[in-house]
């Protein structure tokens, strides 16, 4: 949401027409929520954000939810761009 009030002004410069989604779910498991990006993110999705290395990491035990992930991700209609994130990743 932050990143659509602070882009708003150059999109309007462009005459873009930008909405800004949060599918955000917090302190959840992994799955089901990272496999169903469709249902939370929505079919006509252009980003996907994915941060949920506090419970889902980036590590050994976690890559069958990233693949899974990345998979439904992929086959969505609208090929969105995948932006991953460490929880721990600092706001700017």
């Amino acid at each position: 949401m932050v990143t659509g009030q602070m882009l708003a002004p150059v999109f309007k410069a462009l005459n873009v027409e930008a909405v800004v989604y949060s599918a955000a779910l917090g302190n959840n498991p992994c799955f089901p929520y990272d496999i169903c990006m469709r249902t939370y993110c929505g079919k006509d999705a252009d980003i996907v954000h994915w941060e949920q290395s506090y419970f889902c990491g980036f590590g050994r035990d976690h890559n069958p939810t990233l693949e899974q992930m990345l998979r439904q991700t992929m086959f969505m209609t609208s090929h969105p761009i995948i932006v991953f994130a460490d929880s721990a990743t600092p706001n700017w």
